[in-house]
């Protein structure tokens, strides 16, 4: 259940609250609760109230809901669309997002963040100066929905395999270090030699089928190393589910980030909150990502029209910034290594202890030369 819906009469994006204060002054008496609402206003929020995701109609009014033992509310007031339902694959066809807003949605109205005020006011002094609007942010919502709708792929990667892949790559490096090494009782007697990396090479030597995979890998490397973590967390989450294949949109991905690279280095505000945080701040895509939709993918047009929005910057109407952002390119990198391994046909039945295993290793060579156990922790 969204806590916001686009109004079509009105062309913008409106909480619970702001559609009855419209509505108020339209119909000319003031109603302020969801339990007022009377019939007629209702049958004209169905047709005129859309999902911001799937953009269905037949919005119906959810009052906030409070706890006896507590005085803020524990849900906010809100809309459910069930009649027609959300359509497939909705960021809000779910329970778990009911009163929440999806991670790849940026609520501009968010005042706990000094990032997202910055963004604010960018949005709203770009409505304020006619660059986009609030239908412009809903109609690229709908273009993402309909991208993702036509690229779909179900993830079947088991959960263990990236944080087994980092460490077998680990392994890897420390083997490198003694490559072309013969270990002889002089080499292994040194203070310095390092037996955790002779132990290593000696497992991928007893394991070929790791350094093919390795070598086959190879490719993929910089990506995975990166992401590993996010990919475990996606995989266990998504999995055995139809998610969004975002290799589709690489170009618009690349264009966007060198946009909003421009747009912190440019735009003291930003370049201040977005501090030590990179340019993949959310709100900073989805304003970026924005203002290269309506330019349809024009970096120059893109770049001009944001430098005219930082010239005025500082005063403009907050409430038109009370808007669901969208960054199309949420955990970008992580999806397209998931999907990169996961094609590639990832098959490690066992799941070898790698380490375990090292350590096992480590101790036959050691008892092989005759040198000193593991040293107990």
């Amino acid at each position: 259940m969204p806590l916001t819906a686009y109004s079509i009469s009105a062309q913008k994006e409106e909480d619970v609250g702001q559609v009855l204060k419209r509505l108020s002054t339209e119909f000319g008496e003031c109603i302020a609760t969801v339990e007022a609402v009377p019939e007629a206003w209702r049958a004209f929020m169905r047709q005129d109230l859309q999902c911001p995701c799937c953009f269905v109609t037949g919005a119906e009014l959810v009052k906030e809901a409070h706890s006896k033992a507590r005085t803020t509310p524990v849900r906010q007031a809100c809309f459910r669309f069930s009649n027609p339902k959300h359509r497939e694959h909705c960021d809000f066809d779910s329970t778990k997002t009911a009163n929440t807003v999806p991670e790849n949605l940026v609520a501009f109205s968010d005042s706990n963040s000094a990032i997202t005020k910055a963004v604010r006011e960018l949005v709203g002094t770009g409505i304020e100066l006619g660059l986009f609007s609030q239908k412009s942010i809903r109609d690229m919502r709908e273009w993402f929905f309909t991208k993702k709708t036509q690229s779909m792929f179900v993830v079947t990667l088991d959960p263990r395999f990236p944080k087994w892949m980092n460490l077998l790559y680990r392994q890897k490096f420390y083997a490198k270090t003694v490559e072309g090494v013969e270990l002889t009782a002089e080499i292994v007697m040194n203070p310095k030699f390092k037996w955790h990396a002779a132990a290593a090479r000696e497992q991928i030597l007893r394991h070929p089928e790791f350094q093919a995979f390795l070598d086959a890998f190879n490719n993929k490397r910089n990506a995975f190393m990166l992401e590993y973590n996010r990919m475990g967390t996606l995989a266990r989450r998504w999995q055995g589910r139809t998610v969004f294949d975002p290799s589709l949109l690489e170009e618009e991905y690349r264009k966007t980030c060198q946009l909003a690279e421009f747009m912190v280095k440019n735009y003291k505000p930003l370049k201040f909150a977005t501090s030590n945080k990179g340019i993949t701040v959310s709100s900073v895509l989805a304003l970026a990502a924005l203002l290269m939709f309506v330019r349809d993918w024009d970096q120059d047009l893109a770049r001009s029209d944001f430098s005219r929005i930082t010239e005025v910057a500082g005063n403009s109407n907050q409430d038109l910034g009370n808007v669901l952002g969208l960054n199309p390119f949420h955990d970008f990198r992580a999806w397209q290594a998931l999907k990169a391994v996961q094609e590639f046909g990832v098959h490690v039945p066992e799941y070898i202890d790698l380490k375990a295993e090292r350590v096992a290793i480590e101790q036959e060579l050691r008892a092989k030369f005759g040198a000193p156990p593991i040293p107990v922790e």
